[in-house]
């Protein structure tokens, strides 16, 4: 039986790959009037930008989303993203 498992972040250099079904994770920098935005505004930048599933951090500087979009390459992402991560999950073999 194959169950996922622990895996690890790996932070990608822009421009971004993103893969259909993958999670991925961006800090963020919000200022001046930009930092006035719900986490709900944040979260709905993403979808815009092709994300599902995304969760903002209460402290708006993490944001959390799966890439709903066909494979892409050369992904320009929001002004506001600092540093992008790809979840990379392992499977172990239970035994």
């Amino acid at each position: 039986m194959t169950q996922p498992a622990a895996g690890s972040w790996q932070l990608l250099v822009s421009p971004f790959n993103l893969e259909n079904g993958a999670r991925y994770a961006a800090t963020i920098l919000l200022t001046g009037l930009e930092s006035l935005a719900s986490t709900a505004q944040i979260a709905q930048k993403f979808v815009g930008a092709g994300f599902r599933d995304v969760t903002v951090q209460s402290d708006k500087k993490r944001v959390e989303g799966t890439w709903a979009r066909p494979d892409a390459q050369g992904v320009v992402l929001p002004s506001q993203v600092r540093q992008v991560w790809k979840w990379s999950a392992e499977e172990i073999t239970a035994r």
